[in-house]
């Protein structure tokens, strides 16, 4: 097959060349170090499945409210700004909290999940969560973290 180059310059990908790299496979998303194995959400079982997904929308909520809160805050000053400020900051802790939940809930031992989400940053919570929608999509392999 012959790749056709940009007339721009050499160095510019073709319109074909662009679409190509769009549609090519990319690798799933790396979970952090350390953290537990989970399971493919179809190997749950119905029950845990759906309080996933109640969970999974209950996130998408609290980020939502977040992202309002922010956009709040920026514009507001003095007393009002702070008190926005701290409704964000509460409106995150709801949304990692049901971030954590929903790991619970797809956990393969829920005793290591709950020892390692105790001292979890907040960053690597989000990181494992992208991680595991990521891999969980159709036609994965595995979610496990190992």
């Amino acid at each position: 097959m012959t790749v056709q180059k940009s007339a721009e310059s050499d160095d510019t990908p073709s319109v074909v060349e662009q679409m190509a790299e769009d549609a090519a496979p990319t690798a799933p998303l790396a979970y952090p170090a350390g953290a537990p194995e989970f399971k493919v959400l179809l190997a749950v079982r119905r029950p845990q499945r759906s309080e996933f997904k109640i969970k999974l929308a209950d996130v998408i909520g609290a980020r939502a409210s977040a992202m309002e809160l922010r956009a709040q805050s920026e514009k507001a000053k003095g007393d009002r700004k702070q008190e926005l400020q701290m409704r964000l900051w509460a409106a995150l802790d709801v949304m990692y909290s049901h971030i954590e939940e929903a790991l619970r809930l797809v956990a393969v031992d829920r005793a290591k999940y709950d020892t390692w989400a105790e001292s979890v940053p907040d960053e690597d919570l989000a990181a494992t969560f992208a991680a595991y929608q990521d891999r969980t999509q159709p036609g994965e392999a595995s979610s496990s973290a190992s």
